[in-house]
């Protein structure tokens, strides 16, 4: 199935519009300065109650998080007319799992994904959405591979000029790539001492500006923005938006949990 796979990818690949947003004034001639902020720490227990209130993976809360907060600041930028924007997304390539402790390697196999996240205002409607959208990516785990398989192709046998070439043209629609990374779940010690945290951020290969990196590290989750001045905005307001939404998408967890539980204790007493 997988080399069936490949012209749809080219296809889809060729017929991709380019966003125009204020994130994204759709030329892309990137700086190459890039300027980067970062979260406050999140509870990840919180964050995974919030998630499983809604009926939602922790991905699926922040994509909704990210709808929101991006309508409201392009809104608030003037753009009232923008309604969905385009984000890549890596998504992790497993041939098979671990079956012993010793058998694990740090590998870094992941095919990067396109996901249409459509932009609302309106939380309840983001997470009907969103949830659709991230249903049928997951049925979509052929064209993942296939992905996979183009891009290591490419790497191997294209010669460095075209590579470059293809990844901006390839890069050029996104508004941003977006990264959710499971991190470790016991501290790390040197010398005798925890760190106290960890975050991380990355520069997106291509013409794509915008990176926003979640990592969850122990009983803490963060993230950051990473910006190219060419776009003329500050990381730092994003971050501001981005958490804010976060906070707001649990707090309609915690509301619904509430209902729900009253829901439960009116059929107890009856």
């Amino acid at each position: 199935m997988v080399p069936f796979m490949l012209p749809l990818i080219m296809f889809d690949a060729l017929v991709l519009k380019t966003d125009r947003n204020p994130l994204h004034d759709g030329k892309r001639k990137l700086t190459g300065k890039k300027k980067v902020a970062v979260s406050e720490t999140f509870k990840l227990d919180v964050v995974k109650k919030a998630s499983k209130d809604l009926n939602l993976t922790i991905n699926e809360l922040l994509l909704v998080a990210l709808s929101s907060s991006m309508k409201k600041w392009f809104e608030e930028l003037g753009d009232t007319k923008s309604n969905k924007i385009q984000i890549g997304m890596p998504v992790n390539i497993r041939w098979e799992m671990y079956q012993t402790f010793d058998e694990v390697q740090l590998e870094n196999r992941f095919a990067p994904m396109q996901l249409k996240v459509e932009l609302f205002k309106d939380h309840e409607k983001a997470i009907e959405r969103v949830g659709l959208v991230t249903r049928a990516m997951k049925k979509l785990f052929t064209k993942t591979y296939a992905t996979y398989a183009l891009t290591r192709a490419i790497g191997w046998f294209v010669p460095a000029f075209l590579a470059k070439i293809t990844g901006d043209n390839l890069t050029k629609p996104f508004t941003l790539t977006f990264s959710n990374v499971p991190g470790i779940l016991r501290k790390i010690t040197y010398k005798e001492v925890d760190t106290t945290g960890m975050f991380i951020t990355f520069i997106t290969a291509g013409r794509c500006a915008v990176s926003v990196n979640v990592l969850s590290y122990c009983e803490n989750i963060q993230f950051t923005c990473l910006m190219d001045t060419s776009v003329g905005r500050e990381p730092a307001d994003f971050v501001k938006r981005y958490s804010d939404e976060i906070r707001e998408v649990m707090k309609l967890a915690d509301r619904k949990a509430l209902e729900k539980a009253g829901v439960d204790e009116t059929k107890k007493e009856k």
